[in-house]
């Protein structure tokens, strides 16, 4: 019996130490997520209609995810244009505090190395801008990531290039 509790405690003692390695942050990923997070101070506060419930879309994270399952949500035409806007003012907003943004799709079969996760700086149209990727797995991304990031970077595009 002795024995028996001796492996119990054993086994109980590499598993929750293998779950507290797991929640461990490294300073990329805690970056990456800390601003996917990030309410940018420029946005405008516009409250969502009250089918989407207790979201709180102020941040790319909320929003991408709405966005990525928009058809599961069963959204109508008014709520799909607003939220479609909100996409513009995400992008707007990060403009506006000179943070301009640009996302990308990444990963596959073998996901991403955290260097994928890393934001970097590139010039686009002679202007500083933050790339973003969304990372994934052999999954793929989320069903409507690519219009997602289409829309947000077409916003962020006119933006650099002196339109309104």
């Amino acid at each position: 019996m002795k024995t028996y509790i001796f492996l119990l405690s054993v086994l109980f003692t590499f598993s929750a130490k293998a779950q507290e390695a797991d929640s461990i942050q490294t300073p990329v990923m805690k970056a990456y997520s800390d601003f996917l997070y990030y309410t940018p101070k420029a946005l405008a506060l516009d409250p969502a209609p009250a089918e989407f419930g207790t979201w709180k879309l102020d941040n790319l994270m909320t929003v991408w995810l709405l966005y990525g399952y928009k058809d599961s949500r069963g959204l109508s035409a008014g709520e799909l244009s607003w939220l479609t806007g909100r996409i513009n003012d995400l992008a707007v907003a990060f403009y506006v505090e000179g943070k301009p943004v640009m996302l990308y799709s990444t990963g596959g079969f073998h996901g991403c190395p955290e260097s994928e996760f890393e934001l970097k700086k590139e010039s686009l149209k002679g202007k500083e801008v933050t790339r973003v990727n969304f990372c994934h797995s052999c999954t793929g991304g989320l069903p409507h990531e690519d219009e997602f990031i289409t829309i947000f970077n077409n916003r962020t595009k006119r933006l650099l290039e002196g339109a309104r």
